[in-house]
């Protein structure tokens, strides 16, 4: 009986050593206050995310042998202020995916993930640990939403489920974000370069074969990243539809990179293009330059973007960043930051949310708080 009882204990043992897991509960939190002027109204008060969105996230992994892993990862924003869940109905609205990774052959994973090209923003925008501040001029001007103008001045005037006219305002939000239903493949990374694809799938239950290619998301990017630094292109296209029963198409592509000119100091920066296809076409590119300085305790960065139309007149923006970072711990930071947004006659682009009282108004911003990782 006893050395039955051993051997099934060491076949147990050998079991659980071969296939080990592990669950991580992890997350941010982010408050401070903010003073937000938008041109004809002003706001200020102890706010959420004026550095990065409050989430918390539970990943886990499993080891399955011979190079394979399991994985899942469960992320959702938080309303730090309030103590609200962050987006609705959403409960993960940052992700829900899971997928396998192999050493020889990379990675797919299955879910709401972030779309490839996300990635080459993030990598090339060196606003703080954290990177992709709110009061990064990349955040602000080029991923804030593709364009924010005048209706009466956009060239298209029936909007669809890639755009909205709303209160005067011809918007198309940002799309190299997260999606649902979305399939990536990543490859492995050889002497520094990677590679990742995407496919979404149209909308759910469509009843007509124009509507299932609603929401359909195609994605890709190759990156490269060394000690010296990064580079990244990405391009990203969805499909929408019009309740005319016709179809829009939304492509984007975007070129980025980082270089580390010394150990404390890098220079950072992305060329991004962009093409709806509708009833009516509109097209935009905008650009981002950045510097970045580290310091034993603390840094400090700020970038500059600029934003125009190619057939809307008087419709660019521009935006400047600027933030200083003092580190208590790995964990545990505090800050200050400074934002602007500068809108011609017929813009009307925001500052990390908030967005001016009319076209033309620009929008200022100042904020300083504490930020930890746990």
């Amino acid at each position: 009986m006893k050395k039955t009882l051993v051997t099934a204990m060491a076949v147990l043992a050998a079991g659980s050593s071969f296939a080990q897991s592990s669950v991580t509960l992890w997350g941010r939190m982010d408050l401070g206050y903010q003073h937000i002027d938008m041109g004809s109204a002003t706001r200020s008060g102890i706010d959420n995310g004026a550095y990065g969105t409050s989430r918390f996230g539970i990943r886990g992994v499993e080891d399955l042998g011979d190079g394979l892993t399991a994985r899942f990862a469960m992320e959702s924003s938080i309303a730090a202020d309030n103590g609200q869940i962050g987006a609705g109905s959403t409960f993960f609205n940052r992700g829900s995916s899971v997928g396998l990774t192999s050493k020889t052959w990379g990675s797919i994973d299955l879910g709401r993930q972030y779309v490839p090209m996300f990635w080459p923003f993030l990598w090339a925008d060196d606003s703080s640990r954290w990177r992709l501040s709110p009061y990064s001029a990349v955040q602000s001007v080029q991923r804030g939403s593709f364009t924010r103008i005048n209706a009466a001045a956009s060239p298209v005037k029936t909007a669809g489920s890639l755009d909205s006219i709303s209160n005067g305002i011809y918007s198309v939000g940002i799309t190299s974000a997260y999606e649902d239903n979305l399939l990536v493949y990543r490859t492995p990374t050889f002497n520094g370069f990677s590679g990742s694809v995407a496919y979404g799938m149209g909308a759910e239950n469509a009843s007509d074969s124009a509507n299932k290619k609603d929401r359909k998301v195609q994605s890709a990017n190759l990156e490269l990243k060394k000690d010296w630094g990064y580079v990244g292109v990405g391009m990203n296209s969805k499909n929408g539809s019009v309740v005319s029963g016709e179809t829009q198409k939304l492509t984007e592509s975007l070129v980025s990179g980082m270089y580390k000119v010394s150990s404390s100091l890098n220079v950072y920066g992305n060329y991004h293009t962009w093409k709806l296809d509708s009833a009516q076409d509109l097209k935009g590119k905008d650009h981002m330059l950045g510097v970045s300085y580290w310091m034993p305790s603390s840094m400090v960065w700020l970038n500059y973007a600029n934003k125009s139309l190619d057939n809307c007149n008087d419709c660019g923006s521009k935006g400047f960043g600027v933030g200083y970072h003092y580190f208590l711990s790995k964990r545990t930071e505090v800050y200050a930051q400074y934002g602007k947004t500068s809108n011609q006659s017929q813009s009307a682009v925001g500052l990390n949310g908030f967005n001016p009282s009319a076209p033309g108004q620009g929008v200022t911003g100042y904020s300083f708080g504490i930020a930890h990782s746990f």
